[in-house]
Formats: C-alpha cells, sequence, structure tokens
C-alpha cells in the first residue's frame, strides 16, 4: 500500500512540475527531463534588484525552439502562466526580436525544476515568470477599434468611495465592477487593462477581475485583485477594452493620438465626436482631453 501511495506521490509531483503547453485541442507535457536534453543557449542580464545591479548567466532552451519542437509555428501570441496564477503574454514578434529561453541554471547553477524561468536580456524581468505550468497558443486576433470610448471620471464621479475596500487595508477608492458594470452588461470574459506605464494584460474576468479594487494613489488608480500575483498589479490603470466598448482614465492621457500609441492601433482614427447629456462636438486626434472634460464630455465616438 506504502509503495502505491509513494509511486503516485512521485507521478503527482512530476506532473506538477511538468509544463502544459496547450495548442487547441492538443496538449503536449514539457518535463524537466525533457528540456534537460534539448539544445541550450546562454543569455546575459543585467537587472536593478534591492537597488543593486545584478549581472547573471542564464542557460537554458529557445521558447521558438521549444514550440518548433512540438510543431507550433502558427500563432499570434503566447500565454504563460505559473502555478500561482502570474501571467504573461508575449507576441509572436517577442519570440523573434527578443529571443527569450526557459532558463535551468543560473550562473552555472541547476535551477530547482519548479523554478524554471522564463528569461530574455531585452524583455523587462516582469515578464520573467518562474514556475510556469501552461503555455497557451493563443490565435485570437487583435481587439477591433472601439466604437465608442468612456471618460472613467464620468463614471466614478457618480459613485462613492469606498474607505473599505476589502481585503486590502487603508485602501480608498472603488471596486472594478463600479467602473465597468454599466458600459459592459455582461461583465464576464477577457479584458484588456493597459497602465500608463505601458504594461499592459489581457484577463478574464472570473479568475483575475471579479474581485479587483481600483484604489486612490498619488491622483492615481491602481488595479489589485486578490486573485492575481502582486506583480501583476497596475499602476495608473489608464485604458481597459472589453468587445469594441472602452473606458479611458482621462487624466492619465492627453487625447486620441495618445491611446492609439499605448494600444497599438495600425490606424489613428479621424472623424472623432465628443459627446455628453447635452452636446456632441466633432473633434481631431489632437483635441486635449483636459479641455474636453472642462466641457463635461463624458466619452468619444470613433467612426
Amino acid at each position: 500500500m506504502n509503495k502505491i501511495l509513494l509511486i503516485c506521490f512521485i507521478l503527482l509531483i512530476s506532473h506538477l512540475v511538468a509544463i502544459e503547453i496547450i495548442d487547441g485541442e492538443n496538449i503536449y507535457i514539457l518535463s524537466g527531463e525533457h528540456l534537460s536534453k534539448m539544445p541550450r543557449v546562454t543569455v546575459k542580464t543585467e537587472r536593478y534588484k534591492n537597488d543593486e545591479l545584478k549581472q547573471e548567466d542564464w542557460e537554458g532552451v529557445s521558447l521558438d525552439f521549444i514550440l518548433q519542437s512540438f510543431g507550433i509555428t502558427n500563432y499570434s501570441r503566447l500565454k504563460c502562466i505559473a502555478f500561482d496564477n502570474y501571467l504573461v503574454h508575449l507576441d509572436k514578434k517577442d519570440l523573434n526580436n527578443k529571443e527569450p529561453i526557459l532558463a535551468i541554471i543560473r550562473d552555472g547553477v541547476d535551477l530547482p525544476q519548479e523554478k524554471t524561468r522564463l528569461v530574455s536580456s531585452l524583455l523587462d524581468n516582469m515578464f520573467w515568470v518562474q514556475n510556469i505550468r501552461q503555455i497557451i497558443i493563443d490565435n485570437e486576433q487583435n481587439l477591433p477599434l472601439p466604437s465608442e470610448i468612456i471618460f472613467a471620471e464620468s463614471i466614478l464621479s457618480r459613485k462613492p468611495l469606498s474607505h473599505d475596500l476589502q481585503p486590502f487595508v487603508d485602501a480608498i477608492g472603488f471596486s472594478f465592477r463600479d467602473l465597468i458594470d454599466e458600459v459592459f452588461p455582461f461583465l464576464g470574459g477577457n479584458y484588456l487593462l493597459i497602465g500608463n506605464d505601458g504594461v499592459r494584460h489581457t484577463l478574464d474576468f472570473d479568475n483575475y477581475l471579479s474581485n479587483a479594487v481600483l484604489v486612490l494613489e498619488s491622483d492615481k488608480y491602481a488595479l489589485k485583485s486578490p486573485q492575481m500575483p502582486t506583480g501583476m498589479w497596475l499602476k495608473g490603470i489608464t485604458y481597459i477594452q472589453k468587445g469594441d466598448l472602452a473606458i479611458v482614465f482621462a487624466a492619465n492621457v492627453n487625447n486620441i493620438r495618445e491611446i492609439a500609441e499605448i494600444t497599438g492601433w495600425d490606424e489613428i482614427p479621424v472623424n472623432l465626436a465628443a459627446v455628453s447629456s447635452t452636446r456632441h462636438e466633432f473633434i481631431s486626434p489632437d483635441t486635449e482631453f483636459t479641455q474636453l472634460r472642462t466641457k463635461n464630455i463624458t466619452g468619444i465616438i470613433l467612426p
């Protein structure tokens, strides 16, 4: 009996530290043993940690090579998810231009199998997710240009400010639901979220955002959630989109042209209309949001 339990335990541990690569209905298992037998490359990195510059040598396997070894070449982006639910997105161009690896050795020392880490000298270390449980192949197209952008301030100005944003201590602000419930009648699904520092996530509401809050910090709202590792929290949340509707914090961005830059739209729309409950006026992509807010504009209609 004890022998059977030991075998089951070993199999369980082996499965936990393996990485699932999910491509539609196909699921591939990348074990530590499999990874260790693949051709290796070396990456030298520099990063600041605790105000000190750390220079490190990493050895591992090219993520692009791993995908190709499973016959995966047709995709637009990847989702890399850790066991603690930490999530990063990588576009295919990131694999081509920034050459991330799954590192198994750091400075000549083997990493524990559960510490296998995505590393790139050209990616911010917030993307260096470790203890990866899944790599999901994503072939979805980019979100369409929104048909309407609503100013977050016009929504929140009508909501009572909360001084008890549980489970966060001494947090003042709003729940995420306070902001989105009248814009997106069906709350479920994926949301594109972009901070004023350019950090972006596409997150599922049920898994990441159903308990999220907007915490007021230095005149900006930080998006935090007990469902998300702290490294994924967004400082200065600026842009939210689901489907063809979007919300923007007008205090964090100057105009439509800047929104186009942070979202990566292929083109900058023209023939825009700023709207409120009493007025409707045409504006240009360079019209300042500070100017519109003095006129009680609540949002912008795109062509």
